[in-house]
């Protein structure tokens, strides 16, 4: 019998990437601040504009933000995320209090 791994999520901006590991309670910052995980030079971002977390085999991510955030999913939907919670799923792109552009998205995988 197989035992199957359940997915990480990679997180990968311009020469960087992040991996977060499937474990319950596990979070990841994201904003402007330098004592956030992922560290984001984005114009409009907040100084911790989002988390993302690990909950009950799936990852959430939880806008906190005043400008909001567009989160596109495999599906490719855009969606506008503002004090709020999405599920990611796939791949697709997270962009931060601006609509996405090639130059300040991060793109996401759930592998």
């Amino acid at each position: 019998m197989e035992m199957r791994t359940a997915p990480g999520l990679i997180l990968e901006a311009r020469d960087q990437s992040w991996r977060m590991e499937p474990l319950d309670d596990a979070t990841l910052t994201i904003g402007r601040d330098a004592r956030t995980d992922v560290v984001l030079a984005a114009r409009f971002a907040s100084r911790v504009h989002a988390v993302i977390r690990h909950d009950q085999q799936q990852y959430v991510f939880e806008d906190t933000s005043t400008n909001g955030s567009y989160v596109q999913t495999e599906d490719r939907k855009v969606q506008f995320v503002r004090r709020n919670r999405l599920r990611l799923w796939g791949e697709g792109y997270l962009s931060f209090g601006e609509p996405l552009k090639a130059e300040t998205v991060v793109r996401f995988r759930v592998e």
